[in-house]
């Protein structure tokens, strides 16, 4: 191979040229598809992947197919269950054995296992307390007795009649 000419040299550059515009125009129509590609992507994501609602009045977003025990466990809801509490004075006996706390939609309560909707305006609560069991017996009560008069002549006087007290027992084993 002998020396290359002037215009063997302008005929490679030129091709050179022509390859290198080329794989611009590749790279340019890749990154343009990318971005479209990432801008469906972001639209699927916001419309219909995810489930956006409002909870306790702040806005949250979160994955579609979510439950009412996602907002547990991300403790986006973080309410406590109610106490077992005494029937005499309601002193908390036990903590956290109440009702458990509820999430309601539109004023009905929603079981942990129902799913999310778009849109949906939640509102949660503290499960409520409690009373320990009790059971309740009766016993009579007799009518007063009054003596009235002294000596030989003493009468006895009965006024009313006879009542029924109401006794309420607890019945919790965690009394001792």
């Amino acid at each position: 191979m002998g020396p290359v000419g002037r215009e063997e040299l302008e005929d490679v550059i030129a091709e050179n040229a022509k390859s290198s515009r080329s794989w611009l125009i590749w790279v340019a129509g890749g990154a343009g598809i990318g971005v479209a590609v990432v801008g469906i992507l972001a639209v699927l994501y916001f419309t219909v992947l995810t489930v956006s609602l409002s909870v306790d009045g702040k806005s949250v977003r979160l994955p579609a197919g979510s439950t009412v025990a996602t907002l547990y466990a991300k403790s986006i809801v973080d309410r406590k269950p109610g106490n077992l509490v005494a029937a005499k004075d309601r002193h908390v006996l036990q903590l956290g054995a109440g009702d458990p706390p509820t999430v309601s939609a539109n004023g009905a309560k929603l079981a942990t296992d129902s799913p999310l909707t778009g849109s949906a305006v939640l509102v949660s609560a503290s499960g409520a307390d409690i009373v320990e069991p009790t059971h309740t017996t009766t016993e009579a009560i007799a009518p007063p007795t009054r003596y009235e008069g002294t000596g030989p002549i003493e009468t006895v006087i009965q006024t009313g009649t006879a009542g029924v007290r109401e006794i309420k027992v607890a019945t919790s084993p965690t009394r001792s």
